[in-house]
């Protein structure tokens, strides 16, 4: 399925959610950053973004996580140092606003 089908029923599925609405927003950031994904960096940002529906979902059952593509790119020399505050920022602002607890993992490497 292509990115754009997936937006164009997420739009759709969005004044009916009740329950999932960050998921739903989340969701629609994560394909509007797809398209914008131009080297190692913006792909990680774009997996950690991908890590944070465990957060939302108290999920642990995901075996390829923003850790795993991280240590993965930088064994391969594909990954240049950048700042991803954002990402975080974004996930305590979600969990702020359902008052749920945060842990982020420990970074490894």
């Amino acid at each position: 399925m292509q990115p754009k089908e997936v937006n164009r029923i997420l739009q759709t599925l969005k004044p009916y959610v009740q329950l999932k609405k960050q998921h739903i927003k989340l969701g629609l950031k994560i394909i509007d950053k797809l398209s914008k994904v131009s080297d190692a960096n913006s792909f990680l940002e774009l997996c950690r973004m991908v890590d944070s529906f465990k957060i939302l979902n108290y999920s642990t059952n995901r075996t390829i996580t923003s850790e795993v593509v991280e240590k993965f790119l930088k064994e391969n020399n594909l990954l240049t140092p950048v700042e991803t505050s954002s990402v975080k920022d974004e996930i305590l602002s979600i969990k702020r606003k359902n008052n749920t607890p945060v842990a982020f993992p420990a970074r490894k490497g």
